[in-house]
């Protein structure tokens, strides 16, 4: 039970890092760190999907990455 409530809690700090995050960056940075980091895609599909470039998605995967962490 404990070890529940402890992830529980740790998603609801995820759910509003995340939350902040987004906020702070631009809609095609947060899309294509979704497809990377959540959905998993390859860069060269969230490329495709986003209309970046592919080093931009690295970029943008890392740096909202880092923000999350930070927050």
């Amino acid at each position: 039970l404990v070890h529940r409530l402890e992830e529980e809690f740790d998603r609801e700090l995820l759910d509003l890092a995340a939350a902040r995050v987004r906020l702070r960056v631009e809609p095609a940075t947060w899309e294509a760190f979704k497809l990377t980091a959540v959905d998993g895609l390859p860069a060269v599909e969230a490329a495709a999907k986003t209309g970046l470039k592919v080093a931009t998605v690295f970029v943008a995967k890392g740096r909202v990455q880092k923000m999350l962490q930070d927050e």
